[in-house]
């Protein structure tokens, strides 16, 4: 809480400070109404301590959000330009048969997963898969 410094005003016209504390709606000890009160606030060491740490949060919590701004909000790359010719290429090899071009872009430990079938594990296990596919439809455009 701020300290408070209580002045009174005489009626000789001086003005003095009071110790002690002093409340709202106080009367004067004579009971005489030409007393008047004033309180003059002085912030302390205490409060301009808590305004300093006050503004110091305030500027952290503006670096920080500048930061997370700066780093956080960028645009993740998008990979489906380098995917594309790869599943392009392996929608070949299902509609055209070119079983060959499988072992430049499937890794020797590939595993196919699909509900209801077995998986099928390898460059060859797929070869065998879409020859299959093949063979019950020939022309699959």
């Amino acid at each position: 809480m701020a300290e408070s410094t209580v002045f009174v005003s005489r009626n000789d016209g001086r003005t003095v400070p009071v110790a002690g504390r002093v409340k709202k709606g106080m009367k004067t000890t004579n009971g005489s109404s030409s007393l008047n009160i004033s309180i003059n606030h002085t912030k302390g060491v205490g409060a301009m301590k808590r305004s300093t740490q006050t503004m110091i949060k305030a500027v952290s919590m503006l670096l920080v959000m500048g930061v997370l701004m700066s780093t956080g909000c960028q645009q993740k790359p998008d990979a489906s330009h380098k995917l594309k010719p790869l599943i392009d290429k392996y929608v070949e090899v299902w509609n055209g048969g070119d079983l060959k071009e499988l072992d430049a872009f499937i890794d020797t430990h590939f595993v196919r997963h699909v509900n209801l079938q077995p998986d099928v594990e390898g460059v060859d296990g797929l070869r065998k898969v879409i020859t299959g596919f093949r063979a019950a439809y020939p022309d699959p455009k």
